[in-house]
């Protein structure tokens, strides 16, 4: 889930070579608030994985106009 959303970062400031690292960062840091408001609201190991694997696949099929970070 990190890398398809540092990906998407990166596919956002049109793949420049700096900034590889603030990417994967920023990923983790909006993969983790996402999961945490996930287990608030009572989600378990499957749901999570669902939700990872549904964004992937939503980010990788859109051309990134009206995609969202996971």
């Amino acid at each position: 889930m990190i890398a398809v959303a540092a990906y998407y970062l990166a596919e956002q400031r049109g793949f420049p070579g700096e900034g590889a690292m603030d990417d994967w960062i920023h990923a983790e840091h909006q993969i983790d608030r996402m999961v945490e408001r996930m287990r608030h609201d009572g989600a378990n190991r499957r749901a999570l994985e669902r939700v990872g694997l549904r964004n992937a696949l939503k980010l990788w099929g859109q051309d990134g106009e009206d995609a969202q970070a996971p």
